[in-house]
């Protein structure tokens, strides 16, 4: 396959996007950790004895297991954010170094950072920490608790907006699919804590500017999705980052299909393919762009540390079970912890499989004979997290707890699926018939 001029230039294109992303993202870390720690020590140390009030893992409800919270994420957050060099914020952020003490909890350590003033030892390399950028400056403001109500604000005006858009874009019951699916992942539990925060925020974001998007018929978005991966990955901790390539890319193929319904399944597949390349390109740019820069800045092989660290998210055994029990439970775990099965307990996966079943069984008897397309590509956006559980079966087995709101995806576009596939016509006559016989 030969390449034209006009592949050159959009690979030209995509590579000064990355570049300018990145300069970005360095500049705006350099200047945040240039803010004194001195401005912002009051309220971290607020905010240490708020962490301390809590151990670093604790439940909101006990009887919910999905209501798990994680402050040992956010203390260290908040320990990088503290210990950063104002003297020397390159080097710094690139070292994205904080104090640790292997014999206490995260939150003992910040609190010591603080008080002792105690020197960073450990170093946080493999990650961007992009959320300092936000964090850093409101501890000027406030404290954690605050930070974690301005996020709540936050999240509930972009769900109101998104929910609003696809009323009235795409449909009252697209609308309330996405409701449910909130609920489905207990998503009142995320403003609970730094790490689950941002990835929803972004999802929420990318849906409102995609709808627009393609409401001004802009249909190439293959700038947007690099855009969306490389943020995902500047500011996640590695939790729910699907939530940004699968939530918009749901919502523009509804769009595709409201603006022509006779769009075939390669019409669909094109979309996914294109976008999905896209944000792989920007969330795998943004990794490749801090190890490279670290490695150089720090004269480290930063590479081989991140790739050591995958490889045990990928393949490394948990709790001393085997790679396929590890890979099982890391599906199992994440699924029943979808609300409402988060409160059946050992019945839990049971009730599920039952309900899954009487669903599938539902649309199998009433799905449309043709037109079908979307109904199918929806179905595979919806195993994309369970890919993913199974690909990082470590990560998701250990951290279930949270990774399980990636099935925010597949509760939208499962239950898209079976709403675009069902035969209405055919499911209205049954139920006539049924009414008659009972009268």
């Amino acid at each position: 396959m030969k390449f034209q001029m006009k592949d050159i230039l959009s690979i030209i294109k995509i590579i000064l996007c990355i570049i300018t992303l990145t300069i970005v993202e360095c500049s705006a870390l350099v200047f945040v950790a240039m803010i004194p720690k001195d401005s912002i020590k009051q309220h971290a140390n607020e905010s240490a004895d708020i962490l301390l009030n809590n151990d670093v893992f604790f439940y909101l409800n006990q009887e919910d297991h999905a209501s798990r919270i994680d402050r040992y994420a956010d203390s260290i957050l908040l320990n990088i954010a503290y210990s950063y060099d104002e003297q020397h914020p390159f080097k710094s952020i690139m070292l994205s170094s904080y104090y640790y003490e292997a014999t206490q909890n995260e939150n003992y350590n910040l609190k010591e950072t603080i008080t002792q003033s105690k020197s960073p030892n450990r170093d946080y390399i493999r990650y961007w920490h992009g959320s300092n950028l936000i964090v850093k400056p409101l501890l000027l403001l406030t404290n954690i608790n605050g930070i974690y109500m301005i996020n709540t604000i936050i999240i509930m005006i972009l769900l109101i907006v998104v929910l609003n858009l696809l009323w009235k874009r795409i449909g009252k019951t697209v609308a309330l699919c996405m409701l449910i699916s909130c609920v489905a992942v207990s998503l009142w539990y995320v403003p609970f804590s730094l790490e689950y925060t941002w990835n929803i925020i972004i999802m929420l974001i990318a849906l409102i500017l995609s709808i627009h998007m393609y409401a001004k018929k802009q249909t190439n978005f293959i700038y947007f999705f690099i855009i969306i991966g490389n943020l995902t990955a500047y500011f996640d901790f590695l939790s729910t980052e699907t939530l940004t390539f699968t939530l918009p890319l749901i919502c523009i193929l509804l769009l595709q299909n409201k603006n022509n319904p006779f769009s075939t399944k390669m019409d669909y597949l094109k979309t996914t393919l294109q976008t999905g390349i896209s944000w792989l390109i920007g969330y795998g740019s943004a990794w490749i762009s801090k190890w490279t820069i670290a490695s150089v800045v720090l004269q480290t092989n930063a590479f081989q540390l991140a790739l050591q660290q995958a490889s045990t998210r990928i393949s490394g055994e948990a709790a001393n079970i085997s790679i396929t029990k590890q890979t099982t439970g890391a599906i199992t775990r994440n699924i029943v912890c979808l609300f409402p099965f988060n409160y059946l307990k050992e019945n839990a996966l049971f009730v599920f499989i039952i309900t899954i079943s009487i669903i599938f069984i539902f649309y199998y008897l009433f799905k449309k004979q043709n037109h079908t397309s979307l109904s199918t590509i929806l179905c595979i956006i919806a195993l994309v997290p369970y890919i993913r559980f199974s690909v990082l079966s470590n990560h998701s087995y250990l951290h279930y707890f949270f990774t399980y709101r990636a099935q925010l995806a597949s509760i939208f576009a499962f239950g898209l699926a079976i709403i675009y596939g069902t035969d209405t016509t055919l499911l209205k006559k049954e139920w006539s018939k049924l009414c008659k016989k009972k009268t």
